[in-house]
């Protein structure tokens, strides 16, 4: 791509909606200077900032322009260096935020991944992470791969949202207004805690690991077989059964997609390898009756995956062989 960044492919890009073609040679442009690269993060700032004015109860651009101004700018946030672009990307992302607000739907709306009258769909890039702020203070954490459909403000007795994918919610804690997700076939509700839902649409199951609170959790279309999910506890829904189970959550590293951070104690070596081929998105055999012999204990933070075989090689005495993008274990 050339040293102009195209608005719209851009846009697309943040939203997730661009197509193939474009996402490629978007990030064939991003690879070229870190110039490229710190231009489409302060994008990506403008974008998010510029979202908050879904809160906005009066479609006046001037006005949220000006809030945007005042928020960033005006604060010395982020440095206005005069870019064109940068003005016209924030203006647009504005001029999207006042048309929802006013209830209206357009074609270019839905270019910019809005659907609806004043609904949002939050969508990851490719294999990043992204973060999520709702207008009532909600944080989610989004899994790549994965999709958030919420309104731009709550109303009624409920907050409802819809997720497809894996997110990590801290729900803020509000008992007159329960906060209910709808993930596959499954449905969740809380009144203020964190948890992570995972329902990829591959997955039998529909899975959800408490942290904190409390968690009430169902099929989505038979609220009787509702069970109630505590800290350390994790429930899961498989499509078709008559309804969801529960147990204690053993897995040290369901988070890891969030936080980076991969701990082993005295795991068997298939396990490990489990977790592993999950974390990386490779896959790593072992055979089960020789792998059952070795337990591993280690951490790691945020480490690619040739050092973290070669640690674990060096630790247990064996060998990891690569055939493309497989890899097996030689005892």
């Amino acid at each position: 791509m050339k040293m102009k960044i195209d608005m719209d492919i851009a846009v697309r890009y943040l939203t997730g909606s661009a197509g193939v073609t474009e996402k490629n040679s978007f990030e064939a442009w991003l690879m070229e200077s870190k110039e490229h690269r710190r231009q489409y993060e302060e994008l990506r700032k403008y974008w998010e900032v510029a979202g908050k004015v879904y809160s906005s109860d009066e479609p006046d651009l001037r006005i949220a322009w000006n809030r945007i101004y005042q928020d960033t700018l005006g604060k010395g946030k982020f440095r206005d260096r005069g870019n064109h672009r940068v003005r016209s990307l924030i203006r647009t992302a504005v001029a999207a935020s006042v048309l929802i607000a006013a209830g209206i739907s357009t074609k270019i709306l839905m270019d910019y991944g809005y659907i609806g009258k004043g609904k949002l769909i939050a969508y990851t890039t490719g294999d990043s992470l992204r973060e999520i702020i709702l207008s009532d203070s909600t944080v989610i954490w989004m899994n790549a791969h994965s999709r958030l459909e919420a309104p731009a403000k709550f109303h009624g007795r409920k907050r409802k949202v819809y997720l497809k994918g894996e997110a990590f919610f801290k729900v803020k804690r509000n008992p007159e207004r329960p906060f209910q997700i709808t993930a596959k076939n499954t449905l969740t509700r809380v009144l203020g805690t964190s948890f992570d839902i995972r329902a990829f649409d591959g997955d039998e199951t529909t899975t959800v690991f408490v942290a904190t609170g409390k968690v009430a959790f169902s099929p989505l279309d038979d609220e009787t077989h509702r069970i109630l999910l505590t800290p350390g506890m994790k429930g899961y829904y498989k499509t078709g059964s008559a309804g969801p189970l529960s147990l204690s959550n053993t897995n040290s590293n369901y988070l890891a997609w969030k936080t980076g951070e991969l701990n082993f104690h005295n795991m068997p070596l298939e396990e490990v390898c489990q977790t592993l081929s999950e974390y990386y998105k490779v896959t790593i055999k072992a055979d089960p009756e020789k792998a059952k012999n070795y337990l591993f204990t280690g951490s790691f933070q945020d480490l690619p995956l040739d050092q973290v075989l070669h640690i674990i090689a060096a630790t247990l005495d064996i060998k990891f062989e690569k055939h493309d993008t497989q890899f097996s274990i030689i005892f």
